[in-house]
């Protein structure tokens, strides 16, 4: 309730909880200058240093779609609130639970739009470390027929360059020594040498965690079988990941042991993985409805609609609505409609106020 009224507070209207954890609330809010957006309360000393320096850092450069943007960032006194895009269709981690099996083309796409998001995040000195699947969003913008990842999640990025606060040396054993306090002992998605030997971080790790969960997406399993460091090193040790039967494509599964590769220096990164044939041969799939909806975007793009990105227009990247509300078994125009009508009628009334302020 707390949080709910310091919102309103600062012009935001709070619709309904999305998360409640340790260091705060995420809600799902809207404020006037911004739309609807997710918002972050956190005590100012429960913002991490990395994520900080990540929002320094997107804060000048040019957005990507595949990367959840920061809208504003309000400091009070004691708290700090973060504005970011809301993503209206849930989570990868809900496709995995699920065990859903997408088909080739979306799958291909879906996995695209990941690594050209970490590409782009590694191109301007930013390390996630740790992606999972949880932090990988799924957003339909309202009104469209296509869904797109937006990447969020930097509280253990790391950020080189100008905008790195902290000793680089003393932040990754930080780093590594918060992955101990972790339930079993380790980090699920992080690659090993984080975990076990403690190694500096580059765009290769980024490569591993991806790895691990298009791995869980296509394979319905986690291919690390261990629970606690010392079966850990054990697995490191013999270095055998089994393929699952769930996973059919040949190119998939190679592009797979390139991405979870235990030797780091050739390991793929997000950037030598979209150079895979899995992308690049000219005889994979694509759906009809994913070139239906490519060419709807250029049509709309033609028609003067700003929001029509590149990558909207090629059918490579173009991941069905229909296929993600199957798999979610969600659709986000019937769970939010009452919510973009409340937004309407918010709308409709502040253009009475403004009217009626003028004239008088």
């Amino acid at each position: 309730m707390a949080d709910i009224q310091l919102l309103n507070n600062q012009g935001i209207t709070v619709f309904k909880s999305l998360e409640q954890c340790f260091s705060g609330g995420v809600y799902l809010g809207y404020k006037g200058d911004t739309g609807l957006v997710s918002v972050k309360v956190r005590n100012i000393d429960q913002v991490g240093e990395r994520e900080l320096d990540a929002i320094e850092r997107f804060k000048e450069m040019e957005a990507i779609p595949f990367v959840s943007q920061y809208k504003e960032i309000i400091k009070l006194e004691k708290q700090i609130i973060i504005l970011n895009d809301f993503a209206n269709m849930k989570s990868i981690e809900h496709i995995i639970k699920n065990k859903y099996s997408l088909s080739s083309g979306t799958f291909r796409a879906l996995a695209k739009q990941i690594f050209e998001g970490i590409r782009y995040i590694n191109s301007i000195d930013i390390i996630l470390r740790d992606i999972n699947a949880e932090n990988l969003l799924l957003h339909c913008p309202h009104g469209s027929n296509r869904v797109i990842v937006k990447i969020a999640g930097f509280e253990c990025a790391k950020v080189l360059g100008k905008y790195q606060t902290n000793n680089l040396e003393q932040e990754d054993k930080s780093f590594k020594m918060s992955a101990i306090e972790q339930q079993f002992g380790f980090r699920q998605n992080m690659a090993p040498e984080l975990d076990i030997e403690g190694e500096k971080a580059d765009s290769r790790v980024d490569g591993w965690s991806s790895g691990v969960v298009l791995f869980q997406l296509a394979g319905h399993d986690h291919p690390i079988k261990a629970k606690t460091i010392d079966e850990l090193k054990n697995f490191i040790k013999f270095q055998t990941i089994v393929r699952p039967a769930a996973i059919q494509d040949d190119q998939l599964w190679d592009l797979l042991t390139h991405l979870l590769d235990f030797n780091r220096k050739t390991r793929y990164s997000a950037e030598l993985a979209l150079q895979h044939p899995y992308f690049t041969s000219p005889s994979f799939e694509i759906s009809a409805e994913a070139n239906e909806i490519a060419i709807q975007s250029l049509y709309d793009k033609q028609q003067g609609d700003k929001s029509i990105t590149i990558y909207d227009q090629d059918s490579t990247y173009i991941v069905p609505k229909s296929e993600i509300k199957a798999a979610l078994e969600y659709d986000p125009d019937i769970d939010l409609q009452p919510i973009y009508h409340q937004i309407q009628q918010q709308q409709i009334i502040g253009r009475r106020l403004s009217t009626n302020s003028g004239s008088s």
